[in-house]
């Protein structure tokens, strides 16, 4: 069952009765307004697998790295098992490359100079055509369990606040 409104309402009014930070459990925080990470998806050309990590995690992350505004990267490897059994994904690489910028499009026109004047290098080992990219900005600060731990634990007990049958009680998590 999905909370109300009215939930929602009383859950903020109720959480800093128990001394729990609102902000901390619901809204997080708001974010820093200058990273994004931008994600690129790809393959390898077929066999050429172990040429395109070289490439991609020397050559290209440490081209990229040197860019104003691109301050991380790091390569993934899709992982097996996926969260749902028997997804199939096509893109089995991933690279997310942090950067920090108040003018995103600035940074993508550096990085598209870097390859068109070849300051960053391109590699025949990644299948370009099968790769996508996408970026996003945190809306969120990044929270851990350690963040949240002493907060989780006052919300799950919502007997203090709770009235039998309503919403309230649904969310009530039994440990």
């Amino acid at each position: 069952m999905k909370p109300s409104i009215w939930t929602i309402a009383a859950l903020a009014f109720a959480a800093p009765l128990a001394g729990v930070s609102w902000s901390g459990l619901a809204t997080a925080r708001a974010a820093d307004a200058h990273t994004s990470y931008f994600m690129v998806a790809s393959n390898p050309t077929d066999g050429r697998e172990a040429d395109f990590v070289t490439w991609y995690s020397g050559q290209h992350i440490h081209d990229l790295l040197n860019i104003p505004g691109v301050k991380a990267a790091q390569l993934f490897k899709l992982s097996n098992p996926q969260y749902r059994e028997g997804q199939k994904h096509p893109l089995q690489y991933l690279v997310i490359w942090e950067v920090d910028s108040d003018h995103l499009a600035d940074v993508f026109l550096r990085i598209q100079n870097g390859l068109a004047t070849g300051t960053t290098v391109r590699s025949d080992a990644m299948n370009g055509p099968t790769s996508t990219n996408d970026t996003f900005s945190p809306v969120t600060k990044r929270l851990t369990a350690e963040d949240v731990r002493d907060q989780l634990d006052v919300i799950r007990d919502t007997s203090a606040f709770a009235v039998p049958g309503s919403a309230v009680e649904d969310l009530r998590v039994d440990s």
